[in-house]
Order: C-alpha cells, then sequence, then structure tokens
C-alpha cells in the first residue's frame, strides 16, 4: 500500500466576507476548506490549483489563487492515521486564499463531500473542526481588517 504524503495544501475560498466551506463524505458534520496531498514532483501552487478544481471545478476564471506564505502544522486525527506511514503523526499544509468576486456555487465530487455552503467568514471560523483551517480563516479576517 502507498502511504499518503502528509505534506498537503489548503485553500481557503472567500468572496467579499464570506468565506465556501464542504463537508467531508466520510465524516459526516466536518466542515472544511479544500485540502490535499502534494503529489511528485508537484509544486504548492500546482497542488493548491489541482485540489481546488477536483474538489469544487473552480478554477482561474472563478478567482485568484494567491499563496498565503505559511505553513501550518497540525496532528493528524486518529480516524484518518490509517492512509499514512504508521511513524507519521503530523502533517502540514501550505495555505492559499481563493479569492473570489462573488459566491458560485462549487461542483463537488460526491466521493469527497456531500454539501457545501458560503458563511460569513466570523461564521465559518466557528464551523471548521481542524485548528489549521480556523487559524487560515482568521489570518484571512485580519488581512481584511488591516485593508480597511
Amino acid at each position: 500500500m502507498a502511504w499518503k504524503n502528509p505534506a498537503g495544501v489548503m485553500v481557503v475560498m472567500v468572496a467579499g466576507s464570506s468565506c465556501l466551506l464542504i463537508e467531508r463524505a466520510d465524516w459526516v458534520g466536518f466542515w472544511q476548506s479544500v485540502t490535499g496531498s502534494i503529489e511528485p514532483g508537484e509544486s504548492l501552487l500546482e497542488a493548491a490549483a489541482r485540489e481546488l478544481f477536483e474538489e469544487t471545478g473552480f478554477g482561474p476564471a472563478h478567482g485568484q489563487l494567491i499563496d498565503a506564505g505559511y505553513r501550518e502544522t497540525y496532528d493528524i486525527f486518529p480516524r484518518f492515521r490509517y492512509r499514512y506511514d504508521p511513524e507519521i503523526s503530523q502533517g502540514t499544509l501550505d495555505v492559499f486564499w481563493f479569492v473570489m468576486n462573488a459566491q458560485h456555487a462549487p461542483i463537488l465530487a460526491p466521493a469527497e463531500h456531500l454539501d457545501y455552503t458560503w458563511l460569513h467568514l466570523n461564521d465559518a471560523q466557528l464551523k471548521v473542526i481542524a485548528g489549521p483551517n480556523r487559524t487560515a480563516i482568521e489570518r484571512w479576517l485580519m488581512l481584511e481588517e488591516k485593508e480597511k
């Protein structure tokens, strides 16, 4: 069995003061931004663009993909550890923003996600379960506040 790469990307999708969250198919009630592992030979930006398209159908016509310039380290949830080498208990996520001019409905991959919702950024921050996702939304809120 090929182990999953613990190095990945997260893409936080924003339009104005709203954030798009998607619900995992393998964990009902687990809402998140786009996430996924980096494939061999792929740059961070390529991985972010690929994952964004695979999980939502969004591409350059829908918005701008921006490297947030930081990486989060997180503890892999026990229910997902079977996918990784047994020696691995932590992963990393390089964070990206996908800035959209308007809210669009994603085209979800049914094997990966069940539903989506657009929420105000403050509400989205409360709805996500994973700490790195909460931190990424908080960082976007801080950037927005600085621009006002």
